[in-house]
């Protein structure tokens, strides 16, 4: 048999949390003596066993969280990456049709040239 403070101390929560437990458990699991609660040895296991199934939870949910804002971070280093290549390409293509439009007007050039008399060439 154990008080309600030395099976908080056991598995290292509160003492409310001991006696909130305790409540839902047949009455006969709570033993007075002297003025003092003690749990029977089967609702002080009741008792542990639902806290440690909390706590697995919780860990559980705490270790999920853990990946997820890892993957999100990985995410988040994808899309920086695919942002500056959406960059770099928009770039390239920029400066592929800034060469294309001084080719093209070095072509119509050379053409209007070609086209011109041997004189309008001399004298422009």
């Amino acid at each position: 048999m154990l008080t309600y403070k030395e099976l908080a101390d056991k598995l290292g929560v509160k003492k409310d949390t001991i006696i909130y437990r305790a409540r839902k458990p047949p009455d006969k699991s709570i033993i007075k003596k002297n003025g003092i609660n003690y749990l029977t040895d089967s609702a002080a296991e009741t008792i542990s066993k639902t806290i440690q199934q909390k706590k697995q939870t919780d860990n559980t949910r705490n270790t999920n969280d853990t990946v997820l804002t890892e993957q999100l971070a990985i995410k988040d280093q994808q899309i920086t990456k695919l942002q500056q290549l959406l960059d770099q390409q928009q770039q390239l293509t920029a400066n592929l049709q800034n060469k294309l439009e001084t080719t093209q007007q070095q072509l119509t050039t050379a053409e209007t040239q070609k086209t011109k008399h041997w004189w309008q060439k001399l004298f422009s």
